[in-house]
């Protein structure tokens, strides 16, 4: 799997990446017709967008192969 040192524009900083038998996680889509379908998350990256001081967690959607951001976290990663 290819690992972008950028998604959106944001700096990849950490990334993992999994097997497809490993899911790290489900993420659901509705679809048209307003039923939902589970889709397994095969990786993880963190990013940051420059003079940003908050950190953006993307998931590798396999069905649609590619990263999709989740979440953003608030705190630092630094120790």
């Amino acid at each position: 799997m290819f690992v972008p040192n950028e998604l959106d524009g944001a700096i990849v900083l950490k990334h993992t990446i999994n097997d497809s038998n490993k899911h790290l996680k489900l993420m659901i889509f509705e679809e048209e017709d307003g039923t939902t379908t589970k889709v397994p998350i095969t990786a993880l990256a963190i990013a940051q967008y420059v003079n940003d001081d908050r950190y953006y967690i993307y998931s590798f959607v396999t069905r649609i192969g590619k990263y999709k951001m989740t979440i953003f976290l608030t705190q630092s990663m630094k120790q």
